[in-house]
């Protein structure tokens, strides 16, 4: 008989908040990397109970994330899986050597005729196309359909509304339970009617490839858009929250400069030997109000802060070299160009895989690392427990570290995000680059701060950007 406590675990898998099935996740793999038969028992028997092939890549994601696949037998999980798909496939290849004969056959194809739905269901599909999930499903099948001609889209609203048919859930109305009294504050939620749009997503590819309407190996690509955790973000811890990172409420905005001067002194007291802040983002929030600080060093031309506290920043990093993990290469062109500061550049670059995995999306987004162009080298990003790393050769050039300022399920819509981080980088580096191109380096300090009298009010934001 499973344990209760493993049972309340097992549960917390299909929670509408991905933090919390991302951390269920993190659990459930440690127990099993303690040797507890019962966890891994535990996660197959839940993943063969699954009538939908969104949920069956839940529990399969966290054997590939947390890189499980030697504490199972190929054939206990390839026979868990009720309701295979390309993407559950694709990580059972990637974790089992001998994952073969994986027959697209196997996938679910729902009926020709179209199914009898209730007359207020009839414009579900629409209605919640991209707010249950995200817009980039309805993208990718847009494009697919602009390249091919067939009807991807067409056939998605038909595999959902057979879903909802046979496995019916609930309209996908906002939580208004988790914003508690604050009906303002907003989060991301996973309810059950995105298990229904995912699951027919991935029918869609299933049923077009078998026809021969498109390869497979492009249907496994476009699958990975439903990847639920990511290798490497998955395995990564947030730090304590720094005591000096606390307690900035209520906000003098007299002291603006003298609290920003403090925050980044006090970030350049946590680095590690050898290192310095590259950037610094700090959240404190309450009831009635919040304020965040952004600040990141910038390079540019001699006298550039009497301009303009202003910058360009630099396009988006993707690391793509491994399918569904935050590893690989980055920055290959850097080092081929000179490297232009008029205007000024921010010298750090934000950094995603190319699939993210629905769990991570609210740190993921704050993920930033020294910029290989500007320190003019490709370096690797490589994951730790509790860092991301920009490998250069034998040196770690920069570091990103994170933290939850009083994490809850919701927040106010003006602050977006209760992720605090750091980005370091080696001092070496930074004082060879300000030597070797004859360039400036200063510190921009960006403030936002808002304010409300009562919870059901929106806050008014005031903006402040200056160099230090």
């Amino acid at each position: 008989m499973t344990s209760p406590a493993l049972l309340m675990l097992l549960e917390r898998l299909l929670w509408p908040v991905p933090r919390v099935r991302w951390e269920a996740g993190r659990s459930l793999a440690y127990l099993i990397r303690e040797g507890d038969r019962e966890a891994a028992n535990g996660l197959l028997n839940w993943i063969s109970a699954r009538r939908l092939e969104s949920e069956a890549v839940l529990g399969l994601g966290i054997i590939d994330a947390f890189d499980l696949g030697a504490y199972f037998e190929f054939t206990d999980v390839s026979e868990a899986v009720r309701v295979p798909s390309h993407l559950s496939d694709c990580l059972l290849k990637k974790n089992f050597t001998d994952a073969r004969s994986l027959s697209p056959f196997r996938y679910a194809i729902s009926p020709p005729e179209p199914a009898t739905l209730p007359q207020d269901q009839e414009a579900w599909f629409d209605r919640y196309r991209k707010s249950a999930v995200p817009p980039m499903f309805s993208r990718e099948l847009r494009l697919l359909q602009e390249v091919t001609g067939f009807p991807f889209r067409v056939r998605w609203e038909h595999d959902w509304r057979w879903l909802q048919a046979t496995d019916p859930r609930p309209k996908a109305d906002y939580p208004r339970f988790f914003s508690s009294a604050d009906r303002d504050r907003v989060g991301q939620f996973d309810l059950g009617q995105r298990e229904l749009y995912v699951s027919a997503y991935l029918r869609t590819l299933a049923y077009f490839a078998i026809r021969g309407s498109m390869p497979h190996h492009v249907a496994e690509d476009c699958a990975q858009l439903a990847l639920t955790m990511n290798r490497g973000l998955a395995a990564l811890e947030p730090v304590a929250r720094p005591d000096w990172a606390r307690n900035l409420l209520p906000f003098d905005a007299g002291r603006t400069k003298e609290i920003a001067q403090k925050l980044w002194t006090n970030a350049g007291a946590a680095t590690s030997l050898g290192e310095v802040p590259l950037s610094l983002r700090v959240i404190d929030f309450d009831r009635k109000g919040f304020v965040e600080f952004d600040l990141a060093l910038a390079i540019g031309p001699s006298g550039f802060t009497a301009g303009p506290a202003e910058t360009e920043t630099l396009d988006l990093l993707i690391v793509n070299e491994r399918s569904g993990a935050m590893a690989g290469l980055v920055g290959r062109d850097a080092g081929t160009d000179s490297l232009s500061i008029e205007p000024p550049l921010i010298m750090t670059q934000d950094v995603l895989p190319k699939y993210i995995g629905r769990a991570h999306t609210d740190m993921v987004l704050n993920i930033r690392l020294a910029s290989p162009y500007v320190f003019g080298t490709s370096a690797n990003v490589q994951c730790g427990p509790s860092e991301i790393r920009l490998e250069a050769g034998s040196e770690v050039l920069s570091r990103w570290v994170h933290w939850y300022a009083d994490w809850e399920p919701t927040t106010f819509p003006e602050l977006e995000s209760a992720v605090g981080s750091m980005t370091t980088v080696l001092k070496s580096r930074l004082d060879q680059l300000r030597a070797f191109h004859g360039v400036e380096i200063a510190r921009l300090v960006r403030v936002r701060r808002g304010v409300r009298q009562e919870i059901y009010e929106e806050h008014k934001v005031a903006t402040e950007s200056y160099w230090a």
